[in-house]
This record gives structure tokens, C-alpha cells and sequence, in this order.
């Protein structure tokens, strides 16, 4: 049963409220007076539900959408400006032990090499980075329990802050790993990470588990619930995350591709994955997947 406040994967991402949102939109993609509506809600940056949600991203009348992507560009402004964030990625190592059918890491390519780098190499791949002019870094690791241990990862992200160059150092380390235990994620925050992201490649459990058909990243309850977690060492953004609805546009019999918006709080944030920094468009505030301030950019 469909329970946006549970900490249980199954309850807050219900497959049958899924299949009753993708109809709901359906039915109401031309419905000129409720988009209107909608419209005028998203106008007040307070958030909408995951059903209006859907609805706009349904939306195939062409004035309408003008007024959409008007709109979006206006709130964004709103918040941002002109600002662009980038980061460069930095892959740690490409051991794991997962299956997943869409990536060459998996853990039976047997075709390509494995290499895990050093806190040596590692330096000089950020010195190497900063003289491009990057100054925020997402770290990449497959996953595995001994070639790729949280340990490792702790101990890179100190090496990399450590690195004073030329025009300064690093202002920020996110970290893109698999899906872990609470004591993890506050081991995390401790090391004074920016922003945790983790890749939900789609909420269709059956796809999900046929794209994952083996290692840990096959349980699909445990890596969907990874926000409950979060909230125990971050209550604000846990909580944020749980209550951000997640909004499936296409879904076919072999995968699900969606396209994810909304929030049904004022902390905007997309549900396939805890990367976002800020408002959607239609959904203002804060970041929800930070371990601290999204000020610190």
C-alpha cells in the first residue's frame, strides 16, 4: 500500500500508485484547465504532488508546454541565475562484484582490466584535474567488499582534500558508491563529503531485478530504502528525500525509462538518483542528498 512517509522501499515507491499516476496523466494530458492549474502552483515554488507532476510532463499541447519550459526557466533563474556547477569525475577503481547487465564493470567482463589506484595515483590524477581548473570531484568505485572497502574510500577523499596546488585545492568531494550501511554514510559526513549519489536506474522492480541479476545491488528493497538510512545521520534530508515522489513516464516490458520530477515537499529533489543539488523546476529549496550545506558549492 502506497505510504509516502514509510521507510520502506515497497510502501513509499507502490507499484500500483506508479501504474494510477501514468494513467492519471494520461487521462488529463489535455486537460487544458487543470494544467492551467497546475501551473499556477508551481508558480508559488512550494512544491507539487507527483500526480501534477506527471501531468505536465505528459503535456503535449504546444502552448501549454511553452508555458512549462517559460516557466521553469523563470524559477530557475529565480535560484540560480546563470550559475553552472560542474564537476569532473575521478574513477578510483573499476573492481566489483555486481552483474549489472548495462555496465562493463560487471563482475564476469573478463575482457577488460582491473586496476584500483594507489593514494599516489590518485594525487596526481587531482593535480592533473586542477590544472584544468576543476575544483569539485565526484569519486567513482564499483563495488566490492575488499578491492574497494569504505576504508579506501575515506582514505582517498583525505588525500584529496589534502592537496594544496598551485591555485588552491580541492572545495569539494562528492561520492558516487553503492548503496551502504548507516555507520557508512556518517563515516561519510564525517569526512566532510558534498554531496552522496547513488543511480536508482529504475523503479520498475522487475526491470530493476533483471538489470541487476546478481550481487548485492540485486536487492532492490535495500538500495531503493538507502534515504531511510541517510536520515538517521541527516534527519533533514533524509526526510526530504523520502517524501519526493518519483514519476515514470515510459515503462516497457524490457526497462523502464522515466523521467523524474516533482516533490511533494519544499525539498526539491529527483528520486532516480540522489545527485540533484537544488529545485527542480517546479519544486523549490535545498538539495536533499547533501551531507552538509548546498551553499558550500
Amino acid at each position: 500500500m502506497y505510504n509516502p512517509k514509510s521507510s520502506k522501499a515497497t510502501e513509499f515507491i507502490d507499484d500500483q500508485e506508479i501504474l494510477e499516476t501514468l494513467a492519471y496523466a494520461q487521462e488529463n494530458k489535455h486537460n487544458k484547465a487543470l494544467i492551467d492549474a497546475i501551473l499556477e502552483k508551481a508558480k508559488t515554488c512550494k512544491g507539487l504532488s507527483h500526480r501534477e507532476a506527471a501531468v505536465l510532463l505528459e503535456c503535449d499541447l504546444e502552448e501549454e508546454n511553452h508555458r512549462i519550459f517559460t516557466m521553469a526557466k523563470e524559477i530557475k533563474q529565480k535560484f540560480y541565475g546563470n550559475r553552472i556547477v560542474m564537476f569532473a569525475p575521478l574513477y578510483l577503481s573499476n573492481y566489483c562484484i555486481n552483474g549489472c547487465t548495462y555496465c562493463p564493470y560487471h563482475q564476469k567482463n573478463k575482457t577488460i582490466p582491473r586496476h584500483k589506484l594507489t593514494q599516489e595515483e590518485i594525487e596526481k590524477e587531482v593535480i592533473a584535474l586542477q590544472d584544468m581548473g576543476h575544483k569539485r570531484l565526484a569519486l567513482e568505485t564499483g563495488e566490492h567488499p575488499t578491492m574497494n572497502p569504505i576504508e579506501y574510500v575515506l582514505e582517498s577523499i583525505k588525500t584529496i582534500y589534502g592537496i594544496k596546488h598551485k591555485n588552491g585545492a580541492i572545495r569539494r568531494v562528492n561520492v558516487n558508491i553503492a548503496a551502504t550501511t548507516v555507520e557508512n554514510y556518517r563515516k561519510l559526513k564525517e569526512a566532510g563529503i558534498g554531496t552522496y549519489i547513488l543511480f536508482q536506474e529504475t523503479y520498475n522492480k522487475k526491470a530493476y531485478e533483471e538489470l541487476h541479476p546478481t550481487g548485492p545491488k540485486h536487492d532492490y528493497a535495500y538500495h531503493a530504502a538507502c534515504d531511510s538510512r541517510v536520515e538517521i545521520i541527516s534527519p533533514v534530508y533524509g526526510t526530504a528525500i523520502r517524501r519526493t515522489a518519483t514519476i515514470f513516464l515510459k515503462i516497457s516490458s524490457e526497462m523502464a525509462l522515466e523521467k523524474v520530477s516533482g516533490s511533494m515537499s519544499s525539498a526539491g529533489r529527483m528520486r532516480g538518483t540522489l545527485m540533484v543539488c537544488g529545485p527542480t523546476p517546479f519544486a523549490a529549496s535545498r538539495c536533499s542528498a547533501c551531507m552538509r550545506s548546498p551553499t558550500k558549492s
